[in-house]
């Protein structure tokens, strides 16, 4: 209500305090707050430095946004494996299966807001020249030795959007420690001008220039406004997602045909619940459906799209496409119960016996 009281609606004084939030809380340098995550990556990869001429190595076990805007800026890129089912990120060695002398940059996605893994892929990158981009969308609050999201890379990205751990309806965030990037991008969110209306209109700058041909990714003082109070409520939150992801684990811990990725879980934001399983996992889907339990996919492999082979060709990656076929995301949010969490294990037990017997 006091944005709309004051008038100003777009990026203005709220989108500051908010980004100043976002700095202090992830422990970088800048924050950028934009209309999207997509768009958070897009300005991103273009002030990290990617261009035509060389090429970028991403996982294909992730969402589309975190390679739509290579299509969009031309860039070639070429999908890495996942190391395995228990691990399903890029890893130094499944990089290192797809190197060749025109790869400059390597996108890491933080599956399941895990950031385990990202120090030695960051080294990797040092020592063979490469860029390190982090697509953050999963790493609202995850943290490894003390360090955030965003502090790994040249460049992060992240998402605010309506199912995140924090939300602003539609929105994203660019965050980097370089003041470089941090420019470029920040001109980039608004047409490349040099400065914003509201520093116009406070008379800090008298005119304004556009050395670069940029986009429209404000965001609004309103989605700033409900940022700012989600932010306030994001650790205590996340602790009741890691309380929730603790007695799943502790449920589903003896149950042969369910593999849970990744070990430390105190460590992530805990955006998803995902776990594979070694019977059919549309039967179980549909099991699980019909006892009232909405699960979902994390994710399809952006190379089996087919909007995405044309660009890609019949990419052959065995341990993505093996874990798209085993994989399930659970329900998980902060207002579940208890109750909600044992009957959804004694649901997906009940399901997987029922397959086995027929």
């Amino acid at each position: 209500m006091s944005v709309l009281e004051s008038r100003w609606i777009s990026v203005g004084p709220r989108t500051e305090e908010f980004e100043e939030a976002l700095k202090r809380y992830f422990g970088v340098d800048h924050a950028l707050f934009v209309s999207s995550g997509t768009a958070s990556l897009h300005i991103a990869y273009i002030s990290a430095g990617l261009t035509k001429e060389r090429k970028v190595i991403l996982p294909s076990f992730t969402y589309i946004s975190t390679l739509t805007p290579l299509i969009w800026m031309g860039v070639p890129f070429v999908f890495a494996d996942i190391e395995s089912i228990s691990n399903p990120k890029i890893t130094p060695s499944t990089i290192e299966e797809v190197l060749d002398d025109n790869v400059n940059a390597v996108i890491y996605m933080a599956y399941a807001g895990f950031l385990t893994g990202i120090e030695e892929v960051r080294d990797y990158c040092e020592s063979r020249g490469l860029i390190l981009i982090e697509d953050a969308s999963h790493c609202h609050g995850s943290e490894l030795k003390g360090k955030k999201a965003g502090n790994f890379g040249v460049v992060a990205g992240m998402s605010f959007y309506a199912n995140k751990n924090i939300t602003t309806g539609e929105g994203g965030v660019v965050l980097t420690n370089s003041e470089n990037v941090y420019q470029k991008a920040k001109a980039l969110r608004s047409q490349g001008i040099t400065s914003s209306s509201f520093e116009r209109y406070r008379g800090l700058e008298l005119d304004y220039d556009i050395l670069e041909i940029g986009y429209t990714y404000r965001a609004t003082e309103l989605q700033a406004a409900l940022g700012i109070s989600q932010l306030r409520k994001l650790d205590r939150l996340n602790l009741r997602r890691k309380e929730l992801v603790r007695l799943y684990r502790e449920l589903l811990k003896d149950v042969e045909e369910v593999i849970i990725p990744f070990e430390d879980f105190n460590s992530s934001a805990n955006y998803i619940f995902p776990i594979f399983t070694r019977v059919d996992r549309d039967s179980l889907r549909l099991y699980l459906y019909e006892r009232g339990i909405q699960t979902s996919i994390h994710y399809k492999p952006l190379h089996m799209f087919s909007a995405v082979k044309k660009y890609c060709g019949d990419a052959k990656l065995p341990v993505t496409e093996q874990a798209y076929k085993m994989q399930i995301t659970l329900p998980l949010f902060p207002s579940m119960t208890e109750g909600d969490v044992e009957f959804i294990v004694e649901s997906i037990k009940d399901g997987i016996a029922k397959i086995k017997s027929n």
